[in-house]
Parts: structure tokens; sequence; C-alpha cells
């Protein structure tokens, strides 16, 4: 993979096989369960420590965070599912006869991951 940093993004290429099927995941701020959690948190005072560090849930959230995060746990494990399926790839693919040229924009920071059957 090949990857140039400009502002808050970040322009990839991967090269793979011309015949490969591809399935794409990606992960960013905007669809990442613990991002969630600590954006709503923050919103609506439930946080316990706002240092910029990682915590696990129950020492991230204070006693009314957690009833916040306990009272839309269907909607978070929906949001948690929905994230973790597969996306439309956002980029661009060049095919020839042997390999494929994958050229994409990523958030920063994020994570993709590609599938290739």
């Amino acid at each position: 993979p090949t990857a140039y940093f400009g502002g808050n993004a970040l322009d990839a290429s991967l090269i793979v096989p011309a015949f490969a099927n591809m399935t794409f995941y990606t992960l960013d701020t905007t669809n990442a369960l613990y991002d969630r959690l600590w954006r709503d948190l923050n919103a609506t005072g439930g946080l316990e420590h706002d240092d910029g560090h990682l915590y696990k849930l129950k020492k991230m959230a204070n006693d009314d965070g957690l009833d916040y995060v306990e009272a839309r746990l269907d909607e978070y494990l929906a949001f948690q599912n929905a994230s973790l399926a597969s996306a439309a790839f956002p980029g661009s693919v060049w095919r020839n006869d042997t390999h494929a040229r994958l050229s994409w924009e990523m958030a920063v920071p994020s994570v993709s991951a590609f599938v290739l059957r």
C-alpha cells in the first residue's frame, strides 16, 4: 500500500490481483462505537474523565453516563452492527489483465480493511 498525507485526510492506494472480488470495511470517528459513546457522554455531562486518555466504559462514564448508555443499549448495538458491516468502496478501481489499483481517501484517524477473494 501507498499512502500520501495531506490535511485531515490520507490518499491511499493498494495493488491487488485483477480477478479479486473485494469487500471493504472502514472505521473512523464517525462510525466507531467508542467515539460515538464519548461524543454522547460528553454532550450529556456523562463523562467521568475528559483528559484525552482511553478508558473502559465503566471508567470513562460517571453514574449518569452509565445510566444514559444502558437506556440506549439497543441503539448502540445497532450502531455497532452497522459500523462493522461492509461498506461501498469510496474510491476508484483501475484494472488491467493482471492486477487492479485501488485508490481512495481515508479520514485521519481511520482504519480500512479489505477482504479479497
